[in-house]
């Protein structure tokens, strides 16, 4: 299968968790079919995080045996029989969709949701009681949902996620792709409470949870356990977060490989508030056999069972009183972190999901396509004639 792949930038794969996932999806559909890649704002991502780590992104997809191409999708879907386009994120397929549709008609249309963000948006809505984040909610819900109905299928990270998108979108199916994590050996206690917190500051739900951590939660727990101390891992973290930076609260910021920082952790704690779709911060801990402590925002999407496999607290009093308990208490700490390390295994390593990347695409050929009017076709190709050959002028000296 010939698949082109449409995404905001190359896989920041030690950045995000998000991108872990789709860069792991796109190792295992490359080892199948061929793949050409476009990164539709590739300038605006290498002036964020510089040109020789964009270059680094851009030559490990190489090495995975994809095709980049940086010139938009219109020239791939002028040359190439292309069978499927994958949309990484809502807001890449509505300036393209009109091109797959007249250029590649046959072409089945993926848009890989990585979360719902208008549930997210909501939550914070709710939380903040801002009517200008209510009215972001609403604006971002209608346009999701519109790229949404353009494509012929939808992926969901979680089972919640795709409950709700089949509602919203009449009874369609919409499979789910869950994070993928290396499964390690469980780690071995450590003797000082080191508590982590693991996550990338371009989402705004990360900087919530740790300014919400260092003001509301640490101070309980440090009442109890004094030398307890706060690792804050993660990139790009803005001046509030750094400006909490002290003998007990550790800004680490970018670091390529966390394992370290997770190796020498006691309790990994993620206090979410607000959110979507699964967390890479919490599979991650779990995957090494850390306990976690969480929130239910936190929690949501791998299945957990609390008291289990994961601690949930939803106030400052109920989190510090998880962590306290755990500080006490190795084995409580080694039920919590093996359960949730079995769980990871059973359902979230890299064999089984990959799997199920790789029966998605086995059942796509058999999937409708969206068709749209032969005279609609027409005019979508004159209107790209037109803009190709005369607009462009205009854009450019405009």
């Amino acid at each position: 299968m010939n698949l082109l792949v449409v995404a905001p930038h190359y896989p920041f794969f030690d950045r995000a968790s998000g991108d872990l996932r789709f860069s792991r999806i796109l190792q295992a559909l490359a080892r199948q079919h061929k793949l050409w890649f476009c990164p539709i704002y590739d300038r605006l991502h290498a002036q964020k995080i510089g040109e020789q780590e964009n270059l680094r992104y851009r030559r490990a997809l190489e090495d995975w045996g994809v095709t980049v191409h940086t010139g938009g999708p219109r020239e791939i879907l002028k040359r190439v029989d292309i069978d499927a386009v994958w949309f990484e994120f809502y807001f890449a397929v509505l300036p393209w969709i009109d091109e797959v549709r007249v250029l590649r008609p046959q072409a089945r249309v993926i848009v890989d949701s990585v979360d719902v963000h208008w549930r997210r948006l909501e939550a914070k809505a709710a939380l903040t009681g801002f009517p200008e984040d209510a009215a972001q909610a609403q604006r971002v819900r209608q346009e999701e949902l519109s790229a949404y109905r353009a494509a012929d299928a939808v992926v969901a990270v979680t089972d919640d996620d795709a409950r709700l998108l089949a509602t919203e979108l009449k009874g369609r199916h919409v499979p789910v792709i869950p994070n993928i994590h290396a499964i390690y050996e469980p780690v071995a206690d450590v003797a000082e409470p080191v508590l982590s917190f693991v996550g990338g500051f371009s989402n705004d739900p990360n900087t919530d949870a740790v300014l919400y951590f260092c003001n509301e939660v640490l101070p309980l727990i440090r009442s109890q356990v004094p030398n307890a101390v706060f690792n804050v891992i993660g990139n790009a973290p803005p001046p509030a977060v750094q400006a909490l930076a002290s003998e007990t609260v550790h800004i680490h910021g970018y670091v390529p490989d966390t394992t370290p920082l997770l190796r020498s952790t006691l309790i990994s704690v993620a206090p979410l508030r607000y959110g979507a779709g699964m967390k890479g911060k919490v599979g991650e801990a779990m995957s090494m056999g850390l306990p976690v402590v969480t929130t239910l925002v936190g929690a949501e999407g791998f299945g957990l069972t609390p008291g289990v496999n994961v601690l949930v607290g939803d106030t400052p009093q109920a989190f510090a009183a998880h962590v306290v308990n755990l500080i006490g208490n190795p084995q409580l700490r080694r039920q919590i972190g093996l359960g949730g390390h079995a769980l990871m295994q059973e359902r979230y390593s890299e064999p089984v999901v990959t799997q199920q990347v790789l029966d998605l695409f086995s059942q796509l050929p058999n999937g409708p396509v969206q068709t749209v009017p032969l005279h609609q076709r027409w005019l979508r190709r004159a209107g790209m004639v037109l803009d190709e050959r005369v607009l462009w002028r205009f854009k450019r000296h405009g």
